[in-house]
């Protein structure tokens, strides 16, 4: 997964899913470490926050709650594609 990440730093999914395996394995210092790495290189490489998941991610974080990853569903994921590629 961290190897994926280096390779597409952009994609919010995967760090996502590298916070959850790593508060899942124990690791909640440095999954938030990430989080920050990863809000401040979207703010200074793409003038952009982080979205609502990798937002509701960082919030389970710092609450201390168990961190879930929402998968979207099929139905989903067609209008995203449609709106962004019309």
């Amino acid at each position: 997964m961290g190897k994926l990440t280096l390779r597409f730093p952009h994609r919010e999914s995967l760090w996502v899913r590298l916070l959850v395996v790593l508060r899942q394995n124990g690791r909640s210092a440095e999954a938030l470490a990430l989080y920050h790495h990863i809000r401040t290189r979207l703010a200074d490489e793409l003038g952009v926050d982080p979205g609502p998941e990798l937002y509701r991610i960082h919030a389970e974080l710092l609450a201390g709650t168990s961190v879930r990853v929402d998968r979207p569903r099929p139905g989903q994921l067609v209008r995203m594609r449609n709106s962004r590629w019309p």
